[in-house]
């Protein structure tokens, strides 16, 4: 009787440490997977920071911080790399020590009273002998969990030191404190001097047959800063200070201020004169005011 009651104790305490040994397992492994997305994470943050290029202390810090970010997280992965391993040694060990104890339960169930008595014998032996023994099923039966772990360790030790140049030379001591270049501005569209050349011979064209004209050739255009420009109404689509720029240089100003005064459109169709002229009289007002 005392046989049994001591087989059932240990068969309870080797239940209970197949039990424990999947919670600690499980619990292993539920903190190296987010030990490994933070991980994941710092190496993302600190590889974002290595595409900018800065030279403000701040950034310099940020950087090194990242890099203290990154490497306590890989170290915290190796931690719960290695309590996954003997977690999993753990729950093999009471595995195997709870099979045995099945084993001989069967036997004790199958045999007779007799036989009992020797196998009660066999097993106060057995645990006299230590065969029983938590330690050494624990560590006689995670030697391959032993092995992988040291394999994992070695992996380790080459990758930090045989990591890739660019890893290396991200270190933050190497981080280049360069300015980075100034974006460059776009320019706005400018009035060319091909432009201008054009739009005085489109001139001279459409003013040799007044009787045909339709519409008053347009002056080339550009964005214009100032506020009178913008708040004046007018025909053209350009300011007067579009077309002053298509006048500066000209020695021809005369003849220009008579080319372009209101009255020589007096032959342009009806339906259009009075556009043409608002129009040939913003330009007329210009020159004007040149050669004053």
């Amino acid at each position: 009787m005392a046989t049994k009651s001591r087989f059932n104790e240990d068969f309870q305490q080797a239940r209970a440490s197949r039990m424990r040994a999947s919670t600690l397992l499980a619990a292993a492994v539920t903190k190296r997977n987010a030990l490994q997305a933070s991980a994941l994470e710092a190496q993302s943050r600190y590889d974002a920071l290595l595409t900018r290029r800065g030279s403000d202390l701040r950034f310099v810090r940020e950087v090194r911080h990242a890099w203290t970010v990154y490497k306590d997280a890989e170290a915290a992965l190796a931690t719960a790399e290695h309590r996954v391993v003997t977690a999993q040694g753990e729950l093999m060990a009471a595995h195997t020590r709870l099979r045995r104890l099945e084993d001989m339960r069967r036997e004790e169930e199958d045999t007779t009273s007799g036989a009992n008595r020797g196998s009660h014998a066999r097993y106060s032996n057995v645990r006299s002998e230590g065969a029983y023994d938590r330690r050494n099923d624990y560590y006689d039966s995670r030697a391959e969990y032993q092995d992988s772990w040291k394999q994992y360790r070695d992996r380790q030790q080459e990758k930090n030191q045989n990591g890739s140049s660019r890893r290396r030379s991200a270190s933050p001591q190497f981080v280049p404190l360069s300015t980075p270049p100034a974006p460059k501005k776009q320019r706005a569209n400018r009035i060319t001097l091909n432009q201008i050349q054009a739009w005085h011979a489109a001139c001279t064209e459409a003013f040799k047959d007044k009787t045909a004209m339709r519409a008053f050739p347009e002056p080339p255009t550009e964005p214009c800063s100032d506020l009178t420009c913008a708040s004046t109404s007018r025909t053209l689509k350009a300011c007067k200070c579009n077309i002053k720029k298509c006048f500066v240089g000209r020695s021809t100003l005369k003849t220009d201020r008579l080319q372009f005064h209101p009255d020589k459109f007096s032959a342009v169709p009806e339906d259009v004169r009075e556009q043409v002229k608002k129009a040939a009289g913003e330009v007329f007002v210009v020159v004007n005011g040149m050669l004053n």
